[in-house]
């Protein structure tokens, strides 16, 4: 599959997911009226169209991964303080008594557009499979998007119960182990410095690892359910952890 093909089918995904999600906003509230809303509290049309796109992605993939259990509750965000796209609440976080997602409006859409991420593309044998990191692709706009719903339902799955992905730990998959080692590398460097309780971080730690790994998977033409095998990850360690 060459690069423009690459493209077409992730652009095919995206709006495959966003219309699906869009279904399943439709049956809380009607997104025309969420539209006027937002509108009437002073947000633009391009942040209200990319709001609504990343919550229906954060829907439907959580229908995906969750099925009958799917999340009962969203909600849009003027602003958030950390400036987060999107995130994920539980109860048992002791923020708010609600489970839901939240997905930021303000100036969601020139973020998302304006930041864009290398994809990190390590062969099976944990190789990279670029001569250096300039030839490493950018990440686009749709794919963003979806990685970004990935990592915030991971986190819902984090709460129901999975073998996260452990800063300290090895893994046997070569692929996923260099993936975690180069979150590692990130997360001493300063990423997600604002996190200071270390259960939180662990979180975040998974959850981007998961993103990650969504990523490459977009930019080799994944389809939803592989999208759904990819949040569902176990993260199985080999033995020894990292020194």
């Amino acid at each position: 599959m060459n690069k423009e093909e690459k493209m077409v089918r992730t652009s095919l995904l995206y709006h495959r997911v966003v219309r699906r999600g869009k279904k399943i906003i439709n049956t809380f509230f009607e997104i025309e009226r969420i539209e006027r809303l937002l509108l009437e509290k002073g947000m633009k049309g391009s942040d209200i169209s990319s709001a609504i796109n990343l919550m229906a992605c954060l829907l439907y993939l959580d229908s995906l991964v969750f099925c009958d259990n799917r999340i009962g509750n969203f909600f849009f965000s003027l602003s958030m303080s950390d400036k987060a796209n999107a995130k994920y609440n539980h109860p048992s976080y002791g923020l708010d008594p609600v489970e839901k997602y939240c997905v930021r409006v303000n100036n969601i859409f020139k973020d998302m557009k304006g930041f864009s991420s290398k994809i990190l593309l390590y062969g099976k044998d944990g190789e990279n499979t670029m001569s250096s990191y300039d030839d490493l692709p950018f990440s686009s706009y749709q794919q963003r998007m979806i990685a970004i719903a990935a990592h915030e339902v991971r986190h819902r799955l984090q709460v129901f119960g999975i073998n996260a992905f452990l800063m300290d730990k090895s893994y046997d998959d070569m692929q996923v182990d260099r993936y975690v080692l180069s979150v590692r590398r990130a997360f001493e460097g300063g990423d997600y410095s604002h996190v200071e309780d270390p259960v939180k971080r662990s979180y975040e730690f998974d959850a981007r690892v998961i993103e990650m790994l969504a990523l490459l998977e977009l930019h080799y033409g994944a389809d939803e359910s592989r999208i759904r095998d990819i949040i569902k990850t176990e993260g199985r360690f080999a033995s020894d952890a990292y020194p």
